[in-house]
């Protein structure tokens, strides 16, 4: 299927939620709206037992934006082919990514997740970057906590308005119960205080639950949850989180199918 941009909606203006945090301080990572409810420890997805890494494990680096150094922490969606996916907006082409965490003061990390290797993100691009430079596989982390609970992935979703989808942050965890109300929309979303009117997304909202916050950037967002005699838990990737508003009630995510247009790869497949 081509995918056409279509027009944002006047006067809206969305939050990233990827999480920057000054490495001298030692407060907890600021918000846009909805608080923090996790804390990092040593159980996945913050930092995981070690390759190959699993979607929803949290990324970390330090970058310098506008002559600022941030530590900045993400999340990762799943492996497509030999990569992996995040959100384009958490780092620049180059940039290596460490998984695990931020503690306040240093970077908590089992090993590298790899280097991005292309980036889309900005005016009329969508929200994605590829990581590759080490192994991966195709399981998404549903534990938030403690545990290695985790969702088999069985393909890409075909998403739709009225559609039920799951996201999957580091920061925020699993939840589910999110209805898709557009799809194959432009956005706008405000970055460190820039305006992009960011294309190629879907949107959902739960009024019910807070489904992403500041740090589920490149997120997993999952749909046809079921079970399956072999796998055990599976789910089929709808695409990545991009932005929330609402305080928290509304994610943008990067459909997939526009992902496998521009990219040129799929979600690979759980066996």
């Amino acid at each position: 299927m081509k995918y056409t941009p279509t027009t944002p909606s006047a006067g809206v203006v969305m939050h990233s939620p990827s999480n920057r945090l000054s490495p001298s301080t030692t407060a907890a990572p600021r918000t846009a709206a909805a608080p923090l409810t996790l804390t990092a420890n040593d159980a996945p997805p913050f930092r995981d037992f070690g390759t190959p890494w699993w979607g929803g494990d949290r990324i970390t680096n330090y970058q310098t934006i506008g002559g600022v150094s941030y530590n900045i922490q993400c999340t990762v969606t799943t492996e497509y082919g030999s990569y992996m996916m995040s959100a384009g907006h958490c780092g620049p082409t180059g940039v290596l990514w460490y998984q695990g965490y931020y503690d306040g003061a240093n970077i908590q990390s089992n090993g590298t997740m790899g280097t991005v290797q292309t980036v889309q993100w900005g005016n009329n691009r969508t929200d994605s970057e590829l990581i590759s430079g080490s192994t991966y596989d195709a399981h998404v982390y549903t534990a938030t906590s403690s545990g290695t609970s985790a969702v088999a992935v069985t393909g890409a979703a075909t998403v739709a308005p009225g559609m039920s989808v799951c996201t999957d942050g580091s920061f925020t965890g699993y939840v589910c119960g999110a209805t898709v109300g557009e799809t194959n929309a432009c956005v706008n979303i405000s970055d460190m205080g820039t305006v992009y009117n960011v294309c190629g997304l879907d949107i959902a909202q739960n009024p019910n639950a807070v489904i992403v916050q500041q740090g589920d950037s490149g997120g997993a967002v999952l749909a046809n949850v079921g079970t399956d005699p072999t796998l055990g838990s599976i789910a089929k990737i709808a695409g990545t989180i991009s932005a929330e508003a609402n305080n928290g009630h509304q994610v943008s995510f990067a459909d997939i199918g526009y992902q496998r247009q521009i990219f040129g790869v799929s979600p690979t497949l759980a066996h």
